[in-house]
């Protein structure tokens, strides 16, 4: 990769961990709007701000898969004649996939409990929803809330769990075949 496109890929990844995932929020929602006088939706804003957060995780996971993988393999790679092509292709990715696996499913998990921060922009999400099934029914049922909150903290964990023990069974099975 050239120095420039590394430089690129630099900057972009040190603005996204640098800038806190709500103030990007803000800055597409409401800070793209005002500069180029539009008209962002909340839901395309949340979109677009998960989009760019998530490549840039999965880039620094991918990163990391491919540089946990010994020197040594694509040495051996070029020692039998490959080409840098083909040991990329044939001995780097797979074995990078494997290391990616477990994590590239720790951050889904991430991202479906992230995005209830696009409620904060105005956006319908489970607890944007919840909230309102609150206020119409507060008066009625004073203890609404629990049961609203108890519900949406049931579905969050009937998403989340799942992924969660896959990449659990990932991992162990991952570093049983690299052990």
């Amino acid at each position: 990769m050239g120095v420039g496109a590394k430089l690129v890929c630099r900057v972009y990844l040190e603005a996204v961990w640098i800038v806190p995932l709500l103030a990007w929020l803000f800055i597409v929602y409401f800070g793209l709007a005002a500069l180029f006088d539009l008209h962002i939706e909340a839901f395309m804003a949340g979109v677009v701000v998960f989009s760019l957060w998530g490549a840039a995780e999965m880039m620094d996971l991918t990163r990391g898969a491919l540089s946990s993988i010994s020197k040594h393999q694509a040495q051996s790679a070029t020692a039998l004649g490959l080409k840098p092509l083909q040991t990329t292709f044939y001995i780097l990715f797979p074995q990078a996939l494997l290391a990616l696996l477990p994590a590239s499913v720790n951050l889904f998990t991430r991202m479906i409990k992230t995005t209830a921060l696009i409620s904060l922009i105005g956006a319908i999400d489970l607890l944007k929803v919840g909230q309102q099934i609150i206020e119409v029914n507060l008066i009625n049922m004073p203890h609404a809330s629990f049961f609203v909150y108890g519900l949406i903290f049931i579905l969050y964990f009937a998403l989340c769990y799942p992924l969660s023990y896959l990449s659990q069974y990932l991992e162990k099975k991952y570093q049983h075949n690299r052990g």
